[in-house]
């Protein structure tokens, strides 16, 4: 049996412990929100929260930018099933909040403008 090095054991460890919480398996099991109902995201200096959302068509999200942020974010529309409008917020560092109503079904890429690297998907039922 081959034994891994106890550098790769504290390197594997570090990513389960210090993961942000909803990320990975836990996120891809995401309840379906009720009919019409807001479902919260938070951004914050770190991306959003949670990573993936499902929710039901005609439902919306409310993203709350995190009262601690440093930085400037928004929330873009990065893609979308056709024939959805794509959307974007005001670009903020806290303080503030942005409520999108989702009115076709399909996978959503929203991401910050200032921080592309910061994606968020959301899938519409």
């Amino acid at each position: 049996m081959k034994r891994l090095p106890l550098t790769s054991v504290a390197a594997l460890l570090a990513v389960i412990v210090l993961a942000p919480s909803g990320a990975g398996a836990a996120a891809s099991r995401a309840p379906l929100a009720s009919k019409s109902a807001t479902t919260t995201a938070i951004i914050y200096d770190q991306g959003f929260t949670p990573p993936l959302m499902r929710i039901r068509k005609n439902g919306s999200v409310k993203w709350t930018w995190d009262s601690s942020n440093q930085y400037n974010h928004s929330v873009l529309q990065n893609s979308g099933p056709k024939g959805s409008k794509a959307f974007i917020s005001k670009t903020r560092s806290k303080n503030y909040s942005y409520t999108h109503k989702f009115l076709k079904s399909g996978t959503y890429i929203v991401l910050c403008t200032i921080h592309p690297g910061y994606q968020q998907t959301i899938i519409v039922r």
